[in-house]
């Protein structure tokens, strides 16, 4: 019986055309035997498919990666006169790619995991644009693809709804005479997120499971919004303060882009200064604190303490989200599957408590399906997942 390897030698042989007729003859009768085995074939000499596997590949560690792949290649300790292992590892660049251009032997082959997995694709969908809106009288609006295009209004402002983003323009009267100010909320559930433009000219991405209040049109000489969840803000400078409250932090700006991940289950509340100047203001039962951020800083606050660290940061690979990037750096396993959750809908348990602390970097496309990106985890770490009654289990 062929083994999966021999069967990717011989399509690597098929594709440079060094395959002998006794060869040819053991790989078509391979593909006869099932139409999976001639899927598999198809998509392992398709150029997307393999660009695909490279790119995937490319998103992870690669020595994380070859580590897996050479406990399969030498499963017991060998002597290796040329090549010796830690060498092997450093060309694992070159080797890999090689692999899924000329055959994909591990990724198109390693179907112990894949299987499975892939079953979840069929109920675990990527995120999509999907929000609801609710008015100031409590009236809730769906926004989605089937309700794409519609026009509302909302205490002398319009409110328009197209290409998955809301824009509300207040009338002139509006935003001179000071009263109090009208807020609607946008909330986006999980495996959803929307895009806002305030009635200042500020944008605003929401990401999954979060929720926004803010005024119809801003009446008073402060722009306060208030923040559960995630948010990358872009801000228009007016001249009047900016201020978002998040938890137990309110982030003051005048100008600038950046971005707050504040989820009631997550530890940590964190902003994150693109360009500008912000404060952040601590204010709980513990303390009141104040720090002043500038670009690539990063303000953390371990909920229930009383002071804000302050950390270096690329401030990109916190706002990367808004272009369709998952990017984890040297996150736990715990923080990665509660992201991938957010953004893609699933439950999930731990079986395996140690797994929660094993880290992982990488940067993902969010429109991957949700197997790919488990069995590239098992690559990288040391866990398996399982599907027990549509919840993903770490083991």
């Amino acid at each position: 019986m062929s083994t999966p390897y021999k069967i990717a030698d011989l399509i690597t042989k098929k594709i440079k055309g060094l395959i002998t007729a006794q060869e040819l003859e053991e790989l078509e009768d391979w593909l006869e035997l099932s139409q999976e085995n001639r899927a598999t074939y198809e998509k392992a000499l398709d150029q997307k498919e393999q660009l695909k596997k490279l790119d995937q590949y490319n998103s992870f560690k690669k020595e994380q990666v070859w580590a897996t792949i050479e406990k399969d290649l030498f499963p017991t300790p060998k002597v290796i006169s040329l090549w010796s292992r830690k060498t092997l590892r450093y060309a694992a660049a070159l080797l890999i790619p090689l692999m899924l251009a000329s055959g994909a032997a591990y990724f198109f082959f390693n179907q112990e995991t894949e299987v499975p997995l892939a079953k979840l694709d069929e109920n675990v969908k990527p995120g999509v644009q999907k929000a609801t809106l609710v008015l100031s009288n409590g009236e809730s609006h769906i926004l989605d693809q089937e309700n794409a295009a519609s026009t509302l209004r909302d205490a002398n402002a319009e409110i328009n709804n197209q290409n998955n983003a809301l824009t509300y323009v207040a009338a002139n009267d509006e935003l001179v005479e000071f009263k109090p100010a009208v807020y609607n909320d946008l909330i986006t559930p999980k495996g959803g997120g929307y895009t806002l433009q305030l009635a200042d000219g500020s944008t605003v991405w929401l990401n999954a499971d979060s929720k926004l209040s803010f005024p119809v049109a801003f009446t008073d000489s402060t722009r306060q919004l208030y923040l559960e969840g995630e948010a990358y803000f872009e801000v228009a400078h007016n001249g009047s303060p900016f201020i978002v409250t998040s938890g137990e932090m309110d982030i003051r700006v005048m100008g600038t882009s950046f971005n707050i991940s504040a989820y009631t289950n997550d530890n940590n509340l964190t902003t994150t200064l693109v360009e500008g100047k912000v404060r952040v203001d601590l204010h709980n039962e513990n303390s009141i604190a104040r720090e002043f951020l500038t670009p690539n800083k990063q303000a953390v606050i371990n909920t229930g303490q009383p002071t804000i660290e302050i950390a270096d940061v690329d401030a990109s690979q916190y706002n990367s989200w808004v272009d369709g990037k998952l990017e984890f750096n040297n996150e736990t396993l715990e923080d990665v599957l509660k992201k991938l959750a957010r953004w893609y809908d699933f439950e999930y348990e731990f079986n395996n408590q140690k797994a929660k602390d094993f880290h992982f970097s990488g940067r993902l496309n969010n429109q991957e399906k949700i197997s790919s990106i488990l069995h590239m985890l098992e690559m990288t770490t040391n866990v398996k997942f399982k599907v027990e009654e549509d919840k993903i289990v770490v083991q």
